[in-house]
């Protein structure tokens, strides 16, 4: 039987079984009782799958777990004219084509990442901290590493001190959004249109929190196990199957979120009304701490958001109906029981919040010291 964090589905189809995952954490391990096997029928995949996701898919056969996800409405009235967002300030320092340390040789570079960190404007000493920590290594052990604060509007001195801010440090992204909690979904969205637009779809990207630290060592490990494991391997489909390039899962760093309900209790913080989203809880979906996917699919999470009725909630909205409407829609002519598809479980967890006196920044550059980096 699985916790209370996730449940346990077995489905019989043509011969084979279908197991949907389940899992909880434990201090610093991930533990998943078992990961979703999804049957195929013998159907090559052709040239339009790789176009970008369809907001009717069909499948051979669903899930009444899935669909139920699959018919929250994605194409918004008033998404047909949204404009992609403006940006005020820029990170100038910043750079994809070429390391910025002479001290980095582009041939040891296995993979890059860009990570676009949410923070808010006046947070200075959360974005001092990281900089004085993991933001400094721009290279370690094959992984070649690439940090952006994006923070909303602001004006008066506070919009002066992020001014000068971004003059010193050059890894500022401003949005002409308010810098508000309940904005934090354009944030969000606003990082993937600016990592897509800016990075080659063959780097990794990032979204985090400013008061998120990563084990950097473990980060590098499991993106690479991740890598290896095969270049499109996702809860339900087999490693065999429907290989795309470039495509690969998301993988948390911080915990996955499993069967949550939706609060309707107005002095929540999170509450949500029926009007707004009628179901009764959210598909699976990444802790918005830390989380990471290619390049390639960030470019096709942002086009679909941009069709898409804004879901204030953005890790709920980004990593569990997104994924689940887009990855769905690359295996259409599959059968489809799994509402995990899309996602990677690492083996340990890669992040830590920054106040957590066990994950002290001492022992963490101790575990790097020991692997070749580059610190800048």
């Amino acid at each position: 039987m699985c916790s209370k964090h996730g449940k346990l589905l077995t489905v019989f189809l043509s011969g084979s079984i279908t197991i949907l995952a389940c899992g909880y954490l434990v201090e610093d391990s991930f533990y998943v009782s078992s990961i979703g096997t999804l049957s195929r029928r013998n159907v090559s995949p052709t040239a339009d799958v790789m176009s970008k996701a369809t907001t009717s898919p069909t499948f051979i056969r669903v899930s009444d777990e899935v669909q139920q996800y699959l018919d929250v409405p994605v194409v918004s009235d008033n998404a047909r004219n949204r404009l992609p967002y403006n940006f005020t300030i820029t990170p100038w320092k910043i750079r994809w084509d070429a390391p910025r340390s002479s001290e980095v040789n582009e041939k040891h570079i296995q993979c890059s990442m860009v990570a676009v960190i949410k923070s808010k404007a006046g947070h200075f000493a959360q974005r001092d901290t990281a900089r004085s920590t993991w933001v400094g290594f721009e290279f370690i052990d094959g992984l070649r590493l690439e940090v952006i604060f994006i923070v909303g509007k602001v004006g008066g001195k506070l919009r002066d001190q992020i001014l000068q801010e971004s003059e010193r440090h050059g890894d500022i992204l401003q949005i002409e959004v308010e810098d508000t909690y309940s904005n934090l979904v354009h944030k969000t969205v606003a990082g993937m249109q600016f990592a897509s637009q800016n990075f080659p779809n063959t780097w990794f990207y990032a979204s985090g929190d400013d008061d998120i630290m990563p084990d950097l060592v473990r980060l590098k490990d499991q993106l690479f196990q991740m890598k290896r494991s095969t270049n499109f391997t996702v809860s339900a489909v087999k490693q065999s199957d429907c290989k795309f390039e470039n495509i690969y899962p998301i993988m948390s760093g911080y915990g996955y979120n499993y069967n949550a309900m939706v609060m309707r209790a107005t002095v929540s913080k999170w509450y949500i009304s029926k009007d707004v989203y009628s179901h009764s809880s959210y598909p699976t979906y990444c802790s918005g701490g830390w989380y990471m996917m290619s390049i390639k699919l960030v470019e096709e999470l942002y086009y679909l958001s941009q069709r898409s009725k804004y879901f204030w909630i953005d890790d709920v909205w980004i990593t569990g109906i997104l994924r689940l409407k887009y990855f769905s829609s690359l295996v259409k002519n599959c059968y489809l029981d799994d509402i995990n598809v899309g996602l990677w479980k690492p083996s340990r967890r890669v992040v830590y919040l920054t106040n957590n006196g066990r994950t002290a920044w001492s022992s963490l550059v101790a575990k790097i010291h020991g692997r070749s980096y580059v610190h800048v």
